[in-house]
């Protein structure tokens, strides 16, 4: 929570928290390579504030309580080589103008409503195959559903293709760490 805070996590896993699996916020900045954030009551991964950022490579954002990854209020992610699968709401959730998210052959389906919600101004760019499109990408704009209207929500897609993957039944067996959740 504190002002630039980095957090560094390799091979790690977070789960079972009371909110958020990992988060960033007030221009904090987390790198995870290789981490299973599943089975947190709100999201595996949360960014939230103006300044901060999320970079995620091979990681597993699945089966959590509402989203797999959570971008608000002008934060950033980038994510490669990682999948939101088996949410309880969406893979992706986006909103708020300036909020991006760049998403490189990543795996996005099977959520129980939606792969991805993007509102109000956000921005996603999905890019790869393994970019999953089996679903319809949920798009609004102050309650509306729009593609087209000057400040509406972009979702460029680049080599998508449908996602085949299982929801297991029970996560991989690694060590959990528990890290603290952000309000």
């Amino acid at each position: 929570k504190d002002l630039g805070s980095v957090v560094l996590l390799d091979n790690c896993i977070a789960s079972h928290n009371g909110r958020i699996g990992v988060g960033a916020r007030a221009q904090g900045r987390v790198e995870a390579v290789a981490c299973s954030m599943h089975h947190n009551t709100q999201s595996g991964v949360a960014g939230k504030d103006a300044g901060s950022a999320i970079l995620l490579r091979r990681c597993s954002l699945n089966q959590n309580g509402k989203y797999g990854l959570s971008v608000r209020e002008r934060a950033s992610v980038e994510a490669a080589e990682c999948e939101m699968l088996c949410n309880r709401h969406m893979g992706v959730c986006v909103w708020h103008a300036a909020s991006t998210v760049s998403l490189r052959q990543c795996a996005v389906a099977h959520n129980t409503n939606y792969p991805m919600g993007i509102r109000d101004g956000a921005t996603v760019a999905w890019h790869g195959a393994g970019a999953a499109a089996d679903e319809h990408v949920r798009a609004e704009e102050r309650g509306k559903d729009s593609l087209g209207s000057p400040r509406a929500s972009t979702v460029p897609l680049s080599g998508a293709s449908v996602c085949s993957w299982a929801c297991p039944i029970s996560p991989p067996a690694m060590p959990d760490i528990m890290v603290p959740e952000l309000s």
